[in-house]
């Protein structure tokens, strides 16, 4: 595709402006322009022209957002062409050429090639900021082929950024080793919660009856619950009904009154105002017709007593006519004197000037002065040229006097055939070695620092607890791993914290069981607590006694021996039937204590449980910690005999990690000293290598005398320094010579322009002669002759022309004046005879006054007219109202039922007297139904007439006694329930291991979303490496050899093509070849760089329009950091390129476009030029 013309209709700065790019087959186009000409806007439109005007552009500080146009015309490989326009907008942006007819979206898509927007930016779009990027992103990869080519192919830069950026994401997600990596954190954390969970996780036979305990309290609570509900509700229902009873006896009174009033009529609430608002309207409206009535009367008699002239009234317009002329007639008459002396003045001044130029005074001589067509100003202009062509010359043979010396001085102070020293092999050794920074300093620092190192090591060995022996016997030992460590420190920590729990557990239990046994025995001490066991064996002993009392009775005989055990138990010294009394009212004294003090006798029996339950679960914890304490001492005697078969010492498992941790850091310092000892010896040579490569580079350029003693730092000032003279002294000598080039070519310019000047005055002459002539005057008079002659012509002439105005002026004035005074007359004749003898002025001034009067006479009498017409509709309208209230009284009658309207007020009082019965009557009810609780009305009233109001009270009464005895009954079970509850909390299982439980189930989701994040980064990696690596592949080798051709030629020879190598981990890289040898990317200039990238994006470029439609290549301004030649070469390689697509090249540089008209054909390159703001000039080859 190509650009053929680019429309800047209205965009920017631009307004009207048209780029002409059909030149070439294709075509280098380079636009030029100053700053602040419109080359960023130029460059926008071209994108917004194809893809669309964005929502909020900038470029509308000369046009609205509706005005913004661009227009183009474009033709692609085929020859097919498309004339269109883009607006600003969001539906219906592209335009035919009309600017009116839509075009689909999809017509230029065929142009494009299905090229995207951000595509066409980033591969066909390069601008000096992409080129340094894309040289900085080849220094940061090291020249790793895949990613250059994959930057270069597509046009993005920053990938090494990008990668690097992914992979330090996956760092701080995941490690395989790590531990501060969040996703290791996460895994920690859920390890160490899982563990809590199994800890916590401890019910045991004592919290399972403190739970049921709980549940069963729980549940008779539930149960008094509901019967506390239905006891509330009942009371409720009562003190509703006794709410509801005065409200309810209020209601039968009411409906025994409204019985009375049945009959009444009921009238709407605004009745009365309506019968009020009729009354007094009615009673306005008949004193408005009294008033109206004689009022129409009195204007009637008014109008019959005014009687306007009419025929001064029929002349008005002509008498306002002559009014408005009256002005113009007395000014006429005033300015008439005073015209006509300035026209006698005139013409005294014409004679005069008549006298002087040599004519006679009659004025009739003026005539054969007359001057015909422009020849005034033709003499002016010439007089003008004349003064413009004597400066010229003046200045021409100064200048070239002047250039003439300057141009022998600098002749004689420079020899042309002088040779130039070459300093670029001088300048890319010093180059590398300003790379290197400061090697030398580093040197001795790092063979000083590196000495102390080696002395803080030995210390630290010294240093080390339990070990004496040399630090290579040291970093031989095998140490246990840290999950080894690891494990065994938390076998040991499990057991130690296992043994301590029993511990305190122990402490626990035998704290609660002395509290326990304290509470046993106060309870005993207070009085002797029955208990159950002591009922039931009471019991036995009085059925005992009921036995032995009926053998009696029966003559069987009692055994005496059991006889006499009973009656000397219960009554020592007494008979069987007093034993027998006692003994049954023994047995009702401790069922009576027992229902008395069922409190002591329930604690008395929960303090006995509670001990029972606290010794098994001390004889447990002792056991476990027993086993607990076997396992920990047989853990740490294999783990001291472990350490000491491998020579460590036997230290715990925390204080060996720490230990290994400092032997690691020992060794790992060792290392580290023996990496830095070699990177010191890398350096040494690296410094001898360019020492020797700085003086072989001056050598060559022919500067010796070099101290071998010398520094490199030394040795690369001298070499900077031969390098600055160098440069100096050759920019000196190429001023000079552009200098003496520069003065011959102004001493030429000047001999031309002073010849052409001199060629001027004689076609001046030529000129100027024959005007003279026709003036009468000398040939050789001079400009300020001829002017002053034609002033006083022109003076003459225009005294002539006042005077005739002035004439003319008085003759009007007379005309006017007879005119006046004829209409004047006229109009008296008809309204006025007795004026027309009358001055004109005083007959206008009569007639205007008599008008005056006639007119506010008739304006009187309208005025009458227009309120008896009034006064009428005041007449009507009263009778019309008063018909409308009478008949609105009558309706209210109807509505009320009565004869009269005088009945009215008696039936509005009744009416009002029904209306308050049933308002208090809606007030009781709703009294009433706010006691009805759901229940319908008459269903209330119904249950409230069977409830016995006497008894009503009573029977509130006894509910809230009840209610309170099971509030009660309640409070005592809260108080169990929260007992019971607070010990539940208290056990370290439960609601913890729960909390735990949750906590884990919340990490496993973050772990779950970290690691999908994970994946994601790990994915997207791998995919943009293996796309890297796929395109390396199939493009390496056409890109990198047409890359390599490429290169020479942007590099103007310094660089021989490119190469490839491999890194340290086997990677292909990216070399330049110089002299035969492969150079790295890390080792050329920045400049280089830049020209390395262009060369790689225009190979990628060449290969993309062999496979695909052309697209036209944009670049802004890339060769900023080229020198002449090397931007003379990347022009040559943008012509090249132009040959398969178009290029547009925008510049502010007028010295790209020299060297662009200098090194390439005309046939290739096409030059324009924005001369300022939004203006376009001309177009050149």
């Amino acid at each position: 595709m190509k650009i053929r013309r680019l429309d800047l209709i209205a965009y920017g700065p631009f307004t009207d402006v048209s780029l002409d790019l059909s030149a070439g087959a294709r075509g280098l186009h380079l636009i030029h322009g100053p700053n602040e000409a419109g080359k960023s806007s130029a460059l926008r439109a071209i994108h917004d022209l194809f893809y669309g005007i964005p929502l909020r552009s900038s470029d509308n500080f000369i046009h609205d957002y509706n005005q913004l146009r661009i227009g183009a015309e474009i033709e692609d490989s085929q020859g097919r062409v498309l004339e269109f326009r883009r607006r600003k907008g969001s539906r219906n942006t592209l335009l035919s050429a009309d600017d009116e007819t839509p075009l689909e979206p999809g017509a230029i898509d065929r142009f494009l090639g299905g090229v995207e927007s951000e595509t066409f930016r980033s591969l066909f779009g390069i601008d000096h900021r992409r080129l340094v990027e894309g040289g900085k992103a080849i220094l940061e990869g090291r020249g790793q082929v895949g990613q250059l080519l994959f930057a270069a192919g597509s046009g993005l830069t920053g990938l090494q950024a990008a990668t690097s950026s992914i992979q330090a994401e996956l760092d701080l997600l995941f490690k395989p080793r790590g531990q501060n990596p969040e996703i290791n954190r996460l895994l920690g954390e859920l390890n160490g919660l899982r563990k809590q969970v199994q800890e916590r996780q401890l019910p045991g036979e004592e919290w399972t009856w403190h739970d049921e305990a709980f549940r069963e309290a729980t549940r008779k609570k539930e149960g008094l619950d509901r019967h506390r509900q239905d006891r509330v509700r009942e009371r409720n229902r009562l003190l509703r009904i006794r709410d509801a009873l005065t409200p309810i006896v209020e209601r039968e009174q009411l409906l025994g009154r409204l019985d009375a009033v049945r009959d009444v009529v009921p009238l709407p609430v605004d009745f009365a105002d309506r019968h009020r608002t009729a009354r007094e309207s009615l009673t306005r409206a008949v004193a408005l017709a009294e008033q109206a009535d004689s009022d129409l009367g009195s204007f009637e008699e008014r109008l019959q007593a005014i009687s306007p002239p009419d025929e001064v009234l029929a002349k008005a317009e002509a008498i306002e006519s002559l009014h408005r002329r009256l002005g113009e007639f007395l000014k006429g008459q005033q300015d008439r004197p005073g015209l006509l002396r300035m026209q006698q003045g005139d013409e005294h001044f014409a004679r005069n000037l008549l006298v002087e130029l040599g004519k006679p005074r009659d004025l009739q001589a003026a005539e054969s002065l007359r001057i015909r067509g422009d020849m005034p100003e033709r003499i002016r202009e010439l007089g003008r040229q004349r003064a413009s062509i004597d400066a010229d010359l003046a200045g021409h043979r100064q200048a070239l006097e002047s250039l003439g010396d300057q141009l022998r001085e600098l002749t004689g102070a420079v020899d042309p055939t002088g040779p130039e020293p070459d300093v670029e092999p001088v300048r890319r050794v010093v180059s590398r070695c300003h790379r290197l920074g400061d090697p030398e300093s580093e040197l001795a620092r790092g063979l000083v620092e590196l000495e102390d190192e080696r002395g803080s090591l030995q210390l630290d060995l010294q240093r080390l607890p339990h070990w004496s022996g040399p630090l290579d016997e040291l970093s031989r030992l095998r140490v246990p791993l840290e999950e080894t460590i690891t494990e065994v420190s938390r076998e040991i920590s499990d057991l130690e914290r296992l043994i301590g729990r029993a511990d305190d557990e122990l402490a626990e239990v035998g704290d609660q069981l002395e509290v326990v046994d304290a509470e046993i025995r106060a309870l005993e001490l207070e009085q002797g607590v029955p208990t159950e066991a002591d009922l039931v064996s009471s019991r036995l002993r009085r059925d005992m006694g009921w036995r032995l009392v009926r053998l009696d009775w029966l003559d069987r005989g009692s055994p005496p021996d059991e006889r006499s055990s009973f009656v000397d138990e219960y009554a020592p010294g007494g008979t069987l039937r007093e034993a027998f009394e006692r003994s049954m009212a023994h047995c009702d004294e401790q069922a009576d204590r027992l229902r008395r003090e069922a409190d002591r006798v329930a604690r008395r029996s929960e303090c006995l449980a509670r001990r029972e339950r606290l010794s098994r679960r001390r004889d447990e914890l002792a056991r476990d910690r027993q086993d607990g304490a076997d396992r920990l001492r047989d853990i740490r005697g294999r783990w001291d005999a472990h350490l000491l078969a491998e020579g460590l010492p036997a230290l715990g498992p925390e204080e060996l990690r720490a230990w290994v941790r400092r032997r690691a850091e020992l060794v790992s310092v060792r290392e580290t000293l023996r990496l830095r000892q070699r990177e010191l010896d890398a350096l040494s040579r690296t410094i001898a290598e360019h020492r020797s490569a700085i003086d072989a580079a001056l050598a060559e350029a022919g500067n010796y005398g070099m101290n071998p003693a010398d520094s490199l730092a030394d040795r690369v000032d001298r070499a900077s320094a031969f390098i600055n003279m160098a440069e100096e002294a050759r920019a000196t000598r190429r001023e000079s010579l552009r200098s003496i080039e520069r003065t011959r070519r102004d001493r030429d310019d000047a001999e031309r322009r002073l010849r052409e000047a001199e060629r001027r005055l004689e076609a001046w002459r030529e000129s100027w002669s024959p005007l003279m002539a026709r003036l009468g005057l000398e040939p050789e008079s001079t400009p300020a002759q001829a002017d002053s002659f034609l002033r006083r012509i022109e003076a003459l002439w225009s005294h002539l022309d006042q005077a005739r105005g002035f004439r003319s002026r008085v003759e009007g004035i007379d005309r006017d004046a007879r005119q006046f005074a004829d209409d004047v007359a006229a109009v008296a004749r008809v309204i006025a005879p007795e004026l027309v003898d009358r001055p004109a002025e005083a007959a206008v001034s009569e007639v205007y006054r008599r008008l005056g009067e006639a007119r506010d006479h008739r304006k009187e009498r309208d005025s009458i007219a227009s309120n008896r017409d009034d006064a009428r509709l005041k007449l009507r309208s009263a009778n019309l109202t008063i018909a409308q209230e009478t008949a609105r009284l009558q309706a209210l009658c109807r509505e009320a039922r009565c004869d009269t309207p005088d009945d009215l007020p008696e039936a509005e009082a009744t009416a009002a007297e029904r209306a308050r019965l049933e308002a208090d009557l809606r007030r009781v009810e709703d009294l009433i139904r706010s006691c009805c609780a759901g229940s319908s009305l008459d269903a209330f009233i119904s249950e409230s007439r069977g409830i016995d109001p006497d008894g009503l009270e009573l029977r509130i009464d006894e509910l809230d006694e009840e209610i309170e005895l099971i509030e009660r009954d309640r409070s005592a079970l809260d108080q169990s329930i929260g007992g019971e509850r607070e010990w539940l909390r208290a056990q370290r299982g439960g609601d913890e291991a729960a909390d735990a439980a949750e906590r884990t189930q919340s990490l496993l989701a973050e772990v779950r979303s970290r690691v999908e994040d994970y994946a994601a980064l790990r994915l997207a990696l791998e995919l943009l490496q293996c796309g890297i690596e796929e395109f390396r592949e199939e493009n390496q080798g056409p890109i990198l050899r047409r890359a390599g051709e490429l290169f020479t030629t942007l590099t103007a020879g310094s660089f021989q093509g490119l190469g490839l190598g491999e890194d340290d981990h086997g990677q292909p890289v990216l070399l330049g070849l110089r002299d035969g040898r492969p150079v790295g990317v890390e080792s050329m200039s920045d400049g280089s760089c830049d020209q390395l990238y262009l060369a790689l994006r225009l190979a990628s470029l060449e290969g993309w329009f062999a496979r695909h439609e052309p697209i036209p290549l944009v670049a802004d301004d890339i060769l900023l950091n080229f020198d002449d030649e090397r931007s003379a070469a990347a022009l040559v390689a943008l012509a090249e390129l132009s040959r398969r697509t178009q290029v547009l090249f925008f510049t502010h540089h007028e010295h790209l476009v020299e060297l662009a008209q200098a090194h390439l054909p005309n046939d290739v390159r096409t030059i324009h030029r924005l001369e300022s703001r939004g203006v376009a000039a001309s177009t050149a080859p």
